[in-house]
């Protein structure tokens, strides 16, 4: 048996969040709603980034988080995700090995028609009549390179070292995706 070097290993959407204070002028214009989550393309997403103003961008997508919690708190991590070699995924990058996480999955190249997957999380300011002020978070999400990942991209190696393999649900929304999850989980089982 192989030995485990990992003690958990991910896989799931490699997602760059961006973060920017709005005016809910910016929700009703693009016809975001207001606390929800929506699925655009990368040209909606282009209009909505160009309009959000300062924002911070950093890594995130749900295994990404947890796997770099785990890594931080002491515990060894290793994740596959797709990217592709533009800004954001440098960014992904960066921040998920920063973490301590261990990532390698080959990006895709810079004229991939799939950019690095990235959420627009908008926060918008209210204030009620008693003067207590609540924020909220929009998200305008663009999977992007997310569906190009495939069963090639599936680390034979790197399931067999770790101790435990951890899926994000949202790859059974996309069949390309489907496939690798269930490849990867295959090869945990037989190990």
């Amino acid at each position: 048996m192989t030995e485990k070097k990992y003690d958990v290993l991910g896989l799931g959407n490699a997602i760059v969040d961006i973060l920017s204070y709005v005016d809910d002028s910016l929700l009703e214009k693009f016809d975001l709603p207001k606390g929800g989550m929506t699925l655009i393309d990368e040209k909606q997403s282009q209009k909505i980034y160009k309009e959000m103003g300062t924002a911070t961008e950093c890594s995130g997508g749900s295994v990404a988080n947890t796997l770099a919690g785990i890594a931080i708190l002491g515990g060894s991590a290793a994740y596959i995700g797709k990217v592709r070699k533009d800004a954001f995924g440098k960014i992904f990058q960066h921040d998920i090995k920063a973490s301590g996480v261990h990532f390698n999955t080959t990006p895709l190249p810079e004229d991939s028609d799939a950019a690095t997957a990235h959420c627009l999380v908008m926060v918008t300011q209210n204030e009620n009549q008693y003067g207590k002020v609540t924020v909220e978070r929009t998200m305008a999400t663009c999977l992007g390179a997310n569906g190009k990942i495939t069963e090639k991209d599936i680390n034979v190696s790197l399931i067999k070292e770790s101790k435990v393999l951890f899926l994000e649900g949202y790859l059974w929304e996309d069949q390309n995706t489907k496939n690798m999850a269930n490849r990867a989980i295959a090869v945990a089982k037989r190990n």
